[in-house]
């Protein structure tokens, strides 16, 4: 009995129905023997769901943000509009554009294409350029805050300093430590594109602790913080200006609105994922148990990488699943009614491996 769903995912492959189970073989290479089963149930559910979401309305996204993003440099870069603070919102839509040409390849994935192979060392580096471009977009919005509260709040001081200070070289306040600290916090995502790493428990208790400071406190919690309280001062900086109400100040007042809708909208899109993150974080102690019951069984796995049926047999206490020289799989009932009639007689080599 087979059907389709109504998933496109679904719609290339027609699924069995007499079991409710699903069966995957082991995503490691060593392990391809051993197979992990998922109820079938969720795993349409999850595709669906996956098509939906990280397909259709990422790609939605993807061309809207593409979209405004180029309008907004567009606009930004006419000689009427060039001014400090627009000169960091041309670099607030780059950091935005980089992060989401870095997630091309997701939406792909979503809608069922695998990555090729001669890809698949470019896709993991994509992603974590997209950890560094979102920190990036991040701390630009902390950034460009400052800006506006060292114009609001010392509308003097900021005039003196945009009239004796080249563009380019006041525009490298705010971005070049943006860039240096995107890059720092983002250091161990780049250790992590050597696997090597991941086989040493130290170093994977310390990576997950680590995600206390980055991303839940460095792009979620302090900034948002940060954001807060200079809103605030700005809030009663904009009040004292109004009472000095000049063109100039009016200027910079119309400026500083645009600032404050833009960190409201940042604070608002990005409460799920601080929440999720911090929820991630609470369950740390959990998952390095669950990390720590499978690195116990990597000594044994190298020891046994030379047979991984008998790696899976005696550590994972898992059948492999055998295949008959026609190349059609064999069922264990069939295995344990062989094994009941017929004695095979032991060889050298599985004695050998028995001690």
């Amino acid at each position: 009995m087979n059907f389709t769903t109504g998933s496109p995912v679904f719609a290339k492959t027609s699924i069995d129905l007499e079991s409710p189970y699903f069966v995957t073989p082991h995503p490691d290479e060593a392990l391809a023997a051993c197979t992990n089963m998922v109820l079938r149930q969720d795993l349409k559910t999850l595709l669906n769901w996956q098509w939906w979401i990280n397909g259709v309305f990422t790609s939605v996204v993807l061309t809207f943000g593409f979209t405004g993003n180029f309008v907004s440099i567009f606009v930004l870069l006419q000689p009427k509009m060039r001014n400090s603070f627009n000169q960091l919102l041309i670099a607030l839509c780059i950091c935005d554009t980089f992060f989401i040409f870095c997630n091309i390849l997701k939406v792909g994935s979503a809608f069922g294409h695998k990555v090729p192979k001669y890809l698949s060392i470019l896709d993991k580096l994509l992603d974590v350029l997209a950890q560094v471009s979102m920190c990036s977009s991040v701390l630009m919005i902390v950034a460009f805050t400052f800006e506006r509260h060292f114009a609001i709040c010392s509308p003097h001081q900021y005039r003196i300093h945009i009239c004796t200070t080249p563009p380019w070289k006041h525009l490298s306040y705010y971005v070049v430590p943006v860039t240096l600290l995107s890059f720092f916090f983002n250091i161990p995502m780049f250790m992590n594109l050597d696997p090597s790493w991941m086989l040493n428990p130290t170093y994977v208790k310390i990576n997950l602790w680590l995600r206390v400071l980055h991303p839940l406190t460095t792009t979620g919690v302090a900034p948002i913080a940060i954001l807060i309280f200079l809103n605030i001062r700005i809030c009663k900086g904009i009040i004292l200006l109004h009472q000095r109400r000049t063109n100039r100040n009016i200027k910079e007042i119309r400026m500083t609105y645009i600032a404050i809708a833009i960190v409201t909208l940042f604070i608002i899109f990005n409460l799920p994922r601080i929440v999720a993150g911090a929820h991630e974080v609470f369950h740390t102690q959990l998952i390095i148990r669950c990390i720590q019951n499978n690195i116990q069984y990597i000594p044994d796995l190298m020891f046994f990488q030379s047979d991984t049926e008998v790696f899976c047999e005696r550590i994972l206490k898992c059948r492999p699943k055998m295949v008959e020289s026609n190349g059609v799989p064999r069922d264990d009932e069939d295995d344990e009614d062989a094994d009941e009639h017929e004695e095979r007689p032991a060889s050298a080599k599985e004695e050998n491996r028995r001690v």
